[in-house]
């Protein structure tokens, strides 16, 4: 069974959008593109639970904010899912190279130089 069954059936996963079933709203197509946007999603960042982290906000912006015009909503999704998928990309990319930068090198003496040193104290 697809999200859009599931949702149908009660499932919780997407309560927003479970309270817009069977209402008649304007909103309630945003059901009928439930499976591609979160295929979409999962495409993207090939994680079910950050899939699922990408398209709540694209739900939520479609219900706060929908698009001006009558066009195409699956493609506006698919617009909105993935330009958060690139900002979170390129989020972790900057932790990941911010972290590199602040970590500590550690100051250890190569085994080299190690040696050296203990041959220097001993003596010929």
């Amino acid at each position: 069974m697809g999200r859009t069954g599931r949702i149908r059936a009660g499932d919780r996963t997407y309560p927003a959008l479970n309270d817009l079933h069977g209402q008649g709203s304007r909103h309630a197509g945003l059901l009928e593109h439930s499976d591609k946007i979160h295929s979409l999603a999962h495409r993207l960042v090939r994680d079910e639970a950050q899939a699922d982290d990408h398209v709540q906000p694209a739900w939520l912006a479609a219900l706060q904010r929908p698009p001006a015009e009558q066009g195409d909503l699956c493609a506006w999704l698919a617009i909105v899912v993935r330009n958060l998928a690139r900002r979170t990309g390129r989020t972790a990319r900057r932790v990941v190279h911010g972290e590199a930068l602040a970590a500590r090198r550690e100051a250890l003496p190569t085994t080299f130089n190690l040696t050296n040193a203990a041959s220097a104290t001993w003596g010929p």
